[in-house]
């Protein structure tokens, strides 16, 4: 209201699982880590596509790693190595806040998934591929996560941006994680996206 655009801007609320948009509407459809909560991505993506007007474009920023956080093997044993190797001071438990430490990490097992969180990266591993059957991609830029995302979960607080050897030690991991990717040994959890409708849907 005080911005003056309460004639411009219209919120509401929907399913984005069956989502029906008005055709050819849209200048631009922004996604902010919210695909990844979506299994019915084929419809998603088929209405924001015929929701656009021409030249419109969709952005999103998302999480696009393993379904489910099942991180790779070789993830899994990185971020655990790093953890045995973290001062204790770096990795107290601030989900529990309650002095015990985060000494190892293992993927959630699927059924605590469905029990707790169920939508939760529900099919994030096929983002990427779904968005390729409605629009061509224009531009998609990874910026890591695969073992920082995991890796910092619970513990990223122990970290004091004005100190240094924190900075420092945070900058070496980060580097660490992306040459690897860099490499192909590991692949981006996360991604900014810019995409165009296809004219054609592929099969």
């Amino acid at each position: 209201t005080a911005a003056g655009l309460t004639d411009q801007i219209e919120y509401g609320v929907q399913n984005l699982e069956n989502v029906v948009l008005p055709a050819k509407t849209y200048d631009a459809i922004f996604m902010i880590s919210s695909a990844h909560h979506i299994f019915n991505l084929e419809n998603l993506f088929c209405q924001c596509r015929d929701a656009l007007k021409p030249g419109g474009l969709m952005i999103l920023d998302e999480y696009i790693g393993p379904t489910r956080f099942q991180s790779s093997p070789l993830v899994t044993e990185i971020i655990n190595k790093m953890l045995a190797i973290l001062p204790s001071r770096y990795r107290k438990n601030l989900f529990t806040n309650d002095g015990r430490t985060i000494d190892s990490y293992a993927p959630f097992s699927l059924e605590e998934f469905e029990r707790n969180d169920p939508s939760e990266a529900i099919r994030s591993g096929e983002i990427v591929n779904a968005l390729k059957l409605y629009f061509d991609i224009v531009d998609l830029r990874p910026y890591g996560g695969a073992i920082l995302h995991m890796l910092f979960s619970g513990i990223m607080g122990n970290f004091d941006e004005s100190n240094d050897t924190d900075v420092t030690l945070l900058r070496t991991i980060s580097a660490f994680e992306e040459i690897l990717e860099k490499v192909g040994a590991i692949n981006s959890d996360f991604a900014a996206i810019v995409a165009k409708p296809r004219q054609t849907v592929l099969s």
